[in-house]
């Protein structure tokens, strides 16, 4: 759980709170390490994959409707700003670390 938190910048508690939701909602589940049982596994069960390949095509989906009909110059303009934005979230990733 330790990771998890980390990784998502919140607290212990909070990312067992929300590991608990998504194991009642049967999208994940939680195992331990045959090793270290105080090892918290947490994985995607198939429900949780289908969730998110589900996410992944409404996601598409929705690129192609907002681009569609866009010109060779505006479609360049979208991929600068892009790159902005995700310069922008990585630079703040890396400063909350």
């Amino acid at each position: 759980m330790s990771s998890i938190a980390s990784s998502l910048g919140i607290a212990v508690s909070t990312a067992t709170g929300i590991m608990d939701n998504l194991v009642r909602k049967g999208l994940v589940t939680r195992g331990t390490d045959a090793e270290d049982r105080r090892v918290v596994i947490c994985t995607l069960s198939p429900q949780g994959h289908e969730t998110i390949n589900l996410m992944w095509a409404l996601g598409r989906s929705q690129m192609k409707r907002l681009l569609h009909g866009l010109s060779v110059e505006q479609l360049k303009k979208a991929s600068e700003v892009a790159e902005f934005l995700l310069a922008n979230v990585t630079l703040k990733s890396d400063n909350s670390v």
